[in-house]
């Protein structure tokens, strides 16, 4: 994953935070799961690597249609983390 020189980023942010921190990004008020930086990171890097995989790419779009929660917000990071487009869709209103 490539980085902008002199501007921090998406990944910077969360490798930064994920190798000093093990305070919570995300918890879910329903389930109360706790998502740390940590877990945010090591996710991001297996989903990165199963859309290369795929034939996806840094800069690549990628739309999704979920509603509002802790899965879309994890998907919503985790495609940033990889250097992706994304594209939320968060309606459940298809008319």
């Amino acid at each position: 994953m490539s980085r902008h020189e002199g501007v921090m980023v998406i990944p910077d942010l969360i490798e930064r935070i994920a190798s000093h921190s093990p305070h919570p990004l995300l918890i879910s008020p329903k389930t109360t799961c706790v998502l740390t930086f940590k877990d945010l990171q090591e996710r991001a890097l297996r989903l990165h690597r199963c859309l290369r995989q795929l034939g996806l790419g840094a800069s690549d779009w990628m739309a999704f249609l979920m509603d509002n929660g802790r899965s879309t917000a994890q998907l919503f990071l985790r495609a940033m983390y990889g250097g992706f487009v994304v594209i939320p869709k968060t309606s459940t209103r298809l008319c």
